[in-house]
């Protein structure tokens, strides 16, 4: 059986607050195909709010849930956001038509 390859996204927030961008490389199977990228600010900004609106899923007394269509557009936000602009970089390296498994590594920010 083959291995299915597996594409890394490590992620960290850089610099203060309100101007705090998202710094991020991308690698598969621990090659790395994209480094130093960042996020503008204005990105930066929507992957905050995306963050604040899924957060609210959890605050309610209830299990959180979505619904298959708002699953799907929150999963092409955050394609668009972290992977579209490198995604035939990406395709081109990993075999045609194999799984391929996205791990998200958060990393802390250096701030005080």
């Amino acid at each position: 059986m083959d291995k299915q390859p597996t594409i890394t996204l490590s992620i960290k927030e850089s610099g203060a607050p309100p101007n705090a961008t998202y710094l991020f490389h991308i690698s598969l199977d621990g090659r790395a195909l994209l480094t130093n990228q960042s996020l503008s600010p204005q990105d930066s900004e929507k992957l905050r709010e995306i963050s604040r609106s899924f957060s609210s899923l959890f605050e309610q007394s209830c299990r959180p849930e979505m619904d298959a269509s708002a699953e799907a557009a929150l999963g092409a936000r955050l394609f668009a956001l972290w992977l579209a602009s490198s995604w035939e970089k990406i395709r081109a390296a990993a075999p045609s038509g194999s799984t391929r498994f996205l791990v998200i590594i958060p990393r802390p920010s250096c701030r005080g």
